[in-house]
């Protein structure tokens, strides 16, 4: 395409056009509807708001990393595509890459761009054939442009030429291929991603807390380039049903809760009926943390709440308030977890990867937190913890408080042992307006926690081991709440100092 030779007029408007994805996607490309007819692209407001998403932060920060939570048959893919064919046509050596985690999705996205490609609108401007279009490469010679699929292939992902533009659809299927096969392929393809004019963006069906999850919390972050854009499916009007029925009690909640008219609620509910309510909620979720939580459906601290603890600003005047820290010491291979609060925040937490031996970690934990010689520190006392205690004891010269979470409550009708009632306590904590630091980390660990069974009425979780990752940050937090009448101030009496006593004011 060669707009330089055009008149100055007629160039600008077609450099502008160039410049829009949305206006150059709706003149030049069809699709082919559900009914098998072949029509204009008229972008809906879901693939509008990506599209000016993408354009708008290739402006602002030279780079757009999009996580896509949504409801099924939105048209994400369908845009992405279009959007591949955008940047391949208008801007010179661009490798389009299009990824997913089974042969057939690739494929089935290539015959797709290749059909878009066919009835390209070539009366406006003269865009060249491909001189490669197979089902593994479309390669442009004249400008140097290629759109290829490709299956997660590990670190080797990405090296020898640059990708400026990446769709990768059902991230959250990926490590059905190979355990921890979405992080190994991302970690082979960030770096083959330029600085300024890349373009990524991730889509699935949520499987629960996956890898979509995990690129969520990112976006959370501050001075983080990833955002999120969720898509809710009743915005569409294709989702609606004549089908009058009697709704139940959990409907109705949705249906006021959302604010859904009648046909709305009836396709949800008509789906929920046929497929389950937990496939329902993953596939057509209400809010984001439907997408995220429906697979532990036990969760005892929602993602919603987490998510808003990180993002209050620290409550101020708690400076008075006793200084506690938490120490989750590591087992074998997981990492130690230590977080410090004070009142109503929690200052800092830090996950420290796993040394050489017992002694060597307490030294190594004693050296960050011997500055803080006012605050009462508690400790896990299961497994290496009793050890650990005691080098960290005589390191710090003052007295480590052993907690063994495993022991009785001290609300025995209310909770089985000590570490429900300490995460209960932390539960409590959160709603009455707890300030966290961001860390993803932590955010997916305190939402994997869940409520195992209540036995006689009282609450147990599920145990650490059942988890896939053990919640070292989270417990650290969890045992900072023990001065919150959660541990018995009369066995504290006994441990604690005068002098400590006095300024934890117990």
């Amino acid at each position: 395409m060669e707009i330089r030779t055009l008149n100055p007029q007629l160039r600008e408007r077609l450099a502008r056009l160039v410049r829009d994805p949305v206006l150059w996607m709706e003149v030049f490309l069809q699709i082919r509807a559900k009914d098998g007819t072949v029509v204009p692209f008229r972008l809906n407001r879901f693939q509008k708001e990506l599209a000016q998403g993408v354009a708008r932060a290739l402006v602002e920060t030279g780079r757009a990393f999009f996580v896509i939570i949504k409801g099924r048959q939105l048209g994400i893919s369908t845009v992405c595509r279009g959007l591949a064919i955008w940047r391949a046509l208008n801007f010179p050596g661009q490798q389009c890459v299009t990824a997913a985690h089974e042969d057939s999705l690739v494929r089935q996205n290539m015959v797709l761009i290749r059909e878009m490609l066919d009835r390209l609108d070539r009366s406006i401007l003269p865009y060249p054939i491909p001189n490669i279009a197979s089902d593994s490469r479309i390669f442009w010679q004249r400008n140097g442009s290629a759109i290829m699929p490709r299956l997660p292939a590990g670190k080797s992902e990405g090296r020898g030429l640059p990708v400026h533009f990446l769709h990768c659809t059902e991230v959250d299927f990926f490590d059905s291929i190979q355990s921890g096969c979405w992080s190994r392929f991302l970690g082979g393809i960030l770096p083959a991603l330029p600085r300024r004019g890349a373009i990524f963006i991730v889509e699935s069906t949520c499987q629960g807390r996956g890898a979509l999850y995990d690129l969520y919390l990112q976006s959370l972050a501050p001075q983080s380039e990833w955002r999120h854009l969720f898509f809710p499916w009743w915005k569409e009007e294709q989702y609606r049903s004549t089908v009058d029925q009697e709704l139940t009690e959990q409907e109705a909640a949705l249906q006021e809760q959302h604010r859904l008219d009648r046909q709305q609620i009836n396709f949800w509910a008509s789906y929920a009926r046929q497929c389950g309510t937990v496939n329902a909620l993953r596939e057509y979720p209400f809010c984001i943390e439907d997408a995220f939580t429906v697979a532990g459906s036990r969760g005892l601290i929602p993602h919603a709440l987490v998510e808003e603890a990180m993002a209050r600003p620290p409550v101020p005047d708690q400076e008075r308030e006793p200084l506690i820290i938490g120490i989750d010491p590591s087992r074998l291979r997981d990492a130690t977890g230590l977080a410090v609060r004070q009142g109503k925040n929690i200052l800092a937490i830090e996950e420290i990867p796993p040394l050489g031996d017992v002694t060597e970690l307490a030294q190594f934990v004693a050296s960050r937190i011997q500055d803080r010689k006012n605050a009462l520190v508690n400790c896990d006392s299961g497994g290496l913890g009793g050890p650990f205690i005691d080098v960290l004891q005589k390191t710090l010269r003052r007295f480590v408080t052993p907690v063994d979470f495993g022991s009785r409550a001290d609300e025995e009708k209310k909770f089985f042992n000590r570490r429900a009632e300490l995460y209960g306590a932390l539960r409590k904590w959160l709603v009455e307006g707890g300030k966290l630091p961001y860390h993803a980390g932590l955010a997916r660990e305190l939402s994997s926690i869940e409520v195992n069974r209540r036995r006689e009425g009282r609450m147990l979780l599920e145990p650490k081991h059942s988890l896939a990752k053990s919640p070292n940050l989270a417990d650290a937090c969890a045992l900072t709440m023990t001065l919150d009448n959660y541990l018995s101030r009369n066995a504290l009496h006994k441990t604690i100092s005068v002098k400590q006593r006095h300024e934890v004011r117990l």
